[in-house]
């Protein structure tokens, strides 16, 4: 359990010719418009609310990116590191 969650930190952060994680600026989008809608419902502790449930229902898509992104880059600098030595 603890490989998967360094993975997923790991995919969070600016990978090396990967570049930032692609849904990062989706996710923070997605928790403002939920905070927003909440607004309607209950001011402020509505905001939070709306964020919090749009944070919990998007959250394990873009920890599962991290993950996927994180496992791709590793196969592909064991792959590297292999070509290297057999060069």
């Amino acid at each position: 359990m603890f490989k998967a969650v360094k993975h997923m930190i790991r995919g969070c952060r600016d990978l090396e010719g990967y570049g930032p994680h692609p849904g990062t600026d989706m996710l923070f989008i997605i928790i403002l418009i939920g905070g927003l809608a909440g607004v309607d419902k209950g001011g402020i502790n509505g905001f939070i609310g709306g964020s919090l449930f749009a944070l919990v229902m998007t959250l394990p898509l873009y920890l599962h990116g991290a993950y996927s992104r994180s496992k791709l880059y590793e196969r592909d600098q064991v792959n590297l590191l292999k070509t290297i030595k057999e060069s």
